[in-house]
């Protein structure tokens, strides 16, 4: 029987607008997502029947292990709807961490959709095809469209309707993965009650660096590349919200900003902190510093223990490719 394998990236939020509450209970947002070189793996095997299961490697207990999983629920949904006579059976090796603003299980779900997609003989490349898989995962969850093409968009709505932008230059990040998941509902619950339109997100003021560009920092289209490897632009307007309900979020994130002379960002609804950088020179600084100040304020942030840190960039052409396997 046929196996395949491919990747699932996360995700990081250049720029993040919360436009205000919907009727269905959604927030509509506008939203930069960059696709980054940090991911799992994911295998598919045609199997004998019409049924699909999974396997997990290294999950945490937060992770589904049941119909819940995204992945199941995408491999099913794309089989009633496109009437598929296929089944078969995927291995998830988890890295991404749940509740970390990273889309894990959103990736996993347009994984998903494109393995089986493949194994049933589609072309996944077909713009048509690309199409109908966004519009089916838009039932799976906002983030999974973007999964579908990854590398860079720009997207509103509810962040499901996302347009290609061009994924050059490449961004670089160092990641600060903390022991702690934030949930999305809580978060905008918070930005809801105490921060819809009542005073200027955190984050959403021109560092020192982008002075100059207020146009960027105000569009939430455009992260602009100024000198030195700076990057104009870069916001999100669950910051505020996310420090007040995960304190010990901010505490860190606090701790963190004293001790690093660059920005540090959230992505999604939390929990990881990133910096940014167009210079790959200074990335490479960017990510000794950090590990030097996190090792240096650890003791004292035991709640979101551990605390990891990782370099990623944007994902390099081809890294989505799905490949046959022996």
């Amino acid at each position: 029987m046929p196996k395949l394998r491919t990747r699932a990236f996360a995700k990081i939020n250049l720029s993040l607008a919360v436009r205000g509450k919907r009727d269905d209970g959604y927030h509509d947002l506008d939203t930069l997502f960059d696709e980054i070189d940090f991911g799992e793996d994911i295998g598919f095997e045609v199997g004998p029947s019409g049924e699909f299961t999974l396997s997990l490697r290294d999950a945490p207990s937060a992770v589904p292990r049941d119909d819940d999983n995204l992945v199941l629920r995408a491999a099913r949904l794309l089989q009633r709807t496109l009437d598929l006579d296929i089944g078969g059976r995927f291995v998830l090796e988890k890295r991404i961490p749940a509740g970390a603003g990273l889309g894990g299980g959103s990736a996993d779900a347009a994984a998903a959709l494109r393995l089986v997609a493949a194994a049933a003989g589609l072309d996944i490349e077909n713009a048509d095809l690309l199409d109908r898989l966004e519009s089916i995962g838009r039932e799976l969850g906002a983030d999974v469209p973007f999964f579908v093409r990854g590398r860079r968009a720009f997207a509103r709505g509810r962040g499901d309707e996302p347009t290609p932008r061009s994924a050059e230059p490449p961004i670089f990040y160092v990641l600060l993965l903390p022991g702690l998941h934030c949930d999305t509902g809580r978060v905008f619950s918070r930005w809801h009650r105490e921060l819809n339109h009542r005073e200027p997100p955190i984050g959403s003021e021109p560092s020192a660096a982008a002075s100059g560009f207020p146009e960027a920092v105000a569009n939430p289209e455009t992260v602009a590349v100024i000198a030195d490897g700076g990057l104009a632009g870069v916001f999100n307007d669950l910051t505020a919200a996310a420090m007040r309900a995960y304190p010990e979020l901010d505490a860190l994130r606090n701790d963190l900003s004293r001790a690093c002379a660059f920005d540090l960002h959230l992505s999604g609804s939390g929990s990881t902190l990133f910096s940014v950088t167009s210079d790959e020179r200074g990335h490479a600084t960017q990510r000794t510093v950090l590990e030097s100040a996190v090792a240096s304020i650890a003791a004292s942030h035991e709640a979101v223990a551990p605390i990891r840190v990782l370099a990623a960039r944007s994902v390099a052409p081809g890294a989505r490719a799905v490949h046959r396997t022996p």
